[in-house]
């Protein structure tokens, strides 16, 4: 199995090809999930720097969101979205409340798997931190990034809360 792995922060992450047999049992209330895409973020070089809110020790695998196919598990064949940390991976284990199945009619999963914390951050900065409402107008400094990509994707499909 694959992995993006960061073995000390400030250092660059490295592919890791992870031999052994068979992959650990998994937990209850667990699904596993075969990664197809997965999103790449600000915030997993702000984790790759020790600079990210949620601390963790090295060795890690990267990777904070994905999109594949559940292999085992509750929803077995299903195509999901999935927030879990480690997802840069070949297969993710992941807490089957960080999961989200797609639509079977979902336009275009691999884009969707960039969605989960470009959304929950433009989500954030606009709702509890800038308590926007409807009718205000809002300035996005940073449009081509992911956070502001949020906004435009919204907008493109017609959504009406973009």
């Amino acid at each position: 199995m694959r992995q993006v792995v960061c073995h000390a922060f400030d250092q660059p992450v490295r592919l890791v090809q992870r031999s052994g047999g068979a992959l650990p049992s998994l937990a209850p209330g667990h699904v596993r999930v075969r990664v197809a895409a997965a999103g790449v973020n600000f915030a997993d070089h702000l984790q790759a720097r020790n600079l990210y809110q949620e601390k963790l020790t090295p060795p890690f695998v990267c990777g904070f969101e994905c999109y594949g196919r559940v292999e085992e598990g509750p929803g077995q064949g299903s195509w999901v979205l999935c927030s879990q940390p480690g997802a840069f991976a070949d297969v993710v284990d992941a807490p089957v409340d960080r999961v989200f199945t797609l639509p079977r009619e979902a336009p275009n999963a691999h884009e969707a798997a960039a969605l989960l914390v470009a959304y929950g951050t433009a989500h954030l900065a606009l709702h509890e931190r800038a308590r926007a409402k409807q009718g205000d107008w809002v300035l996005v400094t940073a449009a081509s990034g992911g956070v502001g990509s949020v906004r435009r994707l919204l907008r493109h499909k017609g959504s009406r809360t973009g």
